[in-house]
């Protein structure tokens, strides 16, 4: 995120907007992280909060639009892609037939809300005809909430980054890190040792 925050603070408004843009059309890049650093440069008195969010929520929906006119487009030709494949696979693509089935633009409003199914649910309303007017008032709508949700979060929060609250951030998060690589490794132990058990168990047998 340092990073990141960095090339906001450099760039500033034009950044926000493109790395936003490029986050919607599938770049290895956290819409959340970039809001984030967004409203980190807004508490910092480095970006108006008001011009912030407006040119967030246009980068936002620009890549979201961005991403469903290529879905729609290129459409069939979509599937034989390796990498477009990954965004929205044939079981998924199953699951959001049915949602949008049954919940419609609903189904485009809360994918907004989930980092692992915006992308695909946004890809896979192109490809599966979802009408342009349709998606483009639901996405709209949970944009124009969860855009100025981050931003206002970060802004209110960043603040307390520092000091003892951000000492105790990072011995949590290297307390959980090493809490992970420890059950990993017992996991691991836990698994050969079993093996080995079974190994001379079926061994034994065999001499009996």
């Amino acid at each position: 995120m340092p990073q990141i925050v960095e090339l906001l603070a450099r760039f500033s408004y034009p950044a926000i907007f493109g790395l936003l843009l490029a986050c919607g059309v599938g770049a290895p890049l956290s819409e959340e992280v970039i809001l984030l650093g967004a409203g980190a440069l807004v508490a910092k008195g480095l970006c108006q909060p008001i011009e912030t969010i407006a040119v967030a929520y246009a980068g936002v929906l620009a890549g979201d639009l961005l991403l469903f006119t290529l879905a729609r487009r290129i459409g069939g030709r979509a599937l034989g892609h390796p990498r477009l494949r990954k965004v929205c696979p044939p079981a998924r693509r199953e699951v959001l037939a049915a949602r949008f089935a049954k919940w419609g633009a609903l189904a485009i409003f809360a994918a907004r809300f989930v980092a692992g199914l915006r992308a695909c649910t946004f890809f896979g309303a192109g490809l599966l005809g979802v009408p342009r007017r349709r998606f483009a008032l639901a996405d709209a709508l949970a944009a124009a909430i969860w855009v100025p949700a981050v931003i206002l979060l970060a802004k209110q929060v960043t603040p307390f980054l520092h000091g003892p609250v951000l000492g105790v951030l990072r011995t949590g998060a290297l307390a959980a890190a090493g809490g992970a690589v420890v059950y990993l490794l017992a996991r691991r132990l836990a698994a050969r040792l079993g093996a080995i058990v079974a190994a001379r168990r079926d061994l034994g047998d065999a001499e009996r």
